[in-house]
């Protein structure tokens, strides 16, 4: 019987033309709750739930091209109102992006533990693939998003104002009635209201948003300590926790601000309105978060000179994906 459990084998990937042969030593969650410090059972719980949401999104998307499939006749789908009532992107589409930008956060969380070496050429696919939609690629050499009135913070700013014309046509009308619409609970966790929030889809989708936002709102909690900023790197401020990388805190960082635009960006784009001014803010503050992220891979995000609006999302390639799976389940 095939299980998946926090305490599940947590395997570090084989080496590059290996006979297959896995010669790293597993690193099981119930040893940990023994012998690691409290910090490391923390952060591989939250990267397990991020492993898990990964999965929970492929197979959304999936199972919804699965049940478009199978249905002969039209139901009450809110993506088969046509021009009463357009989803675009799709939500299949938009459950294929959201996980391939918490497959790259998850890389980024792994990175820090020591038994995981880089892997700068899958990161990078996963991450060409999932801003390929936006605009945006990976590209070398370190990258500063945040240094106001330089042609690189130029470029960025205009592709986001490219992106956010080419949405206009597709963007949900504001105070419509038929308009999708959401509302933050008590717990911080999305609620669909209005016309649609009893539609099964509706109801799917906002199911998936709040997987995302819950691992996020772990990682809040967990950035109420500690240095999570490169700029406030020291001597002082490194934190020597056996198994972990000095500033493993700037990545759970990192990906805790990739979250946060995954649900109310990626997963919302077009359906949660903003200011005017700002609808699409998440797209400077993903690609700053990232640029962080890369900084130490010598890796940055740029502009895609090949962009075209309306594109979708690729999938990162099946043997890549397989070469590299670093949490494996336990077979019983």
């Amino acid at each position: 019987m095939t299980v998946e459990r926090p305490h599940e084998v947590f395997a570090p990937p084989t080496d590059a033309g290996s006979t297959g042969h896995q010669d790293n030593l597993l690193i099981s969650f119930a040893a940990l709750q023994e012998q690691a410090p409290p910090e490391i059972i923390e952060l591989v719980s939250i990267l397990y739930d991020t492993y898990t949401v990964r999965n929970q999104l492929q197979a959304a998307a999936t199972e919804t091209i699965a049940q478009q499939e199978r249905s002969v006749s039209p139901s009450n789908a809110v993506e088969r109102y046509g021009g009463l009532m357009a989803i675009n992107p799709s939500f299949t589409e938009r459950y294929r992006r959201a996980g391939l930008f918490v497959e790259a956060v998850m890389h980024i969380m792994r990175g820090s533990f020591t038994a995981y070496p880089e892997d700068p050429a899958y990161l990078r696919a996963t991450i060409d693939a999932a801003y390929r939609p936006y605009g945006f690629l990976v590209a070398e050499g370190k990258g500063e998003i945040d240094v106001q009135h330089s042609a690189y913070h130029s470029s960025i700013e205009q592709q986001i104002e490219n992106y956010e014309e080419s949405r206009k046509k597709h963007m949900l009308p504001r105070g419509n009635p038929l308009a999708l619409t959401f509302i933050i609970g008590d717990d911080y966790l999305w609620e669909p209201a209005g016309l649609w929030e009893e539609e099964p889809e509706v109801l799917f989708f906002t199911e998936q948003i709040n997987h995302v936002r819950k691992v996020q709102l772990k990682l809040t909690e967990l950035e109420r300590i500690g240095s999570w900023f490169r700029s406030s790197r020291s001597e002082e401020s490194a934190e020597h926790v056996p198994g972990l990388h000095s500033y493993f805190r700037e990545r759970y960082s990192k990906a805790r601000m990739i979250l946060d635009d995954t649900a109310d960006g990626v997963m919302m784009d077009g359906i949660r309105w903003y200011p005017a001014y700002n609808n699409f803010m998440w797209l400077h503050s993903m690609t700053y978060a990232f640029n962080e992220a890369l900084y130490d891979l010598d890796m940055h995000i740029d502009v895609n000179p090949s962009w075209e609006p309306d594109q979708t999302s690729p999938s990162v390639p099946e043997t890549t994906r397989e070469r590299i799976t670093k949490i494996e389940e336990v077979k019983e």
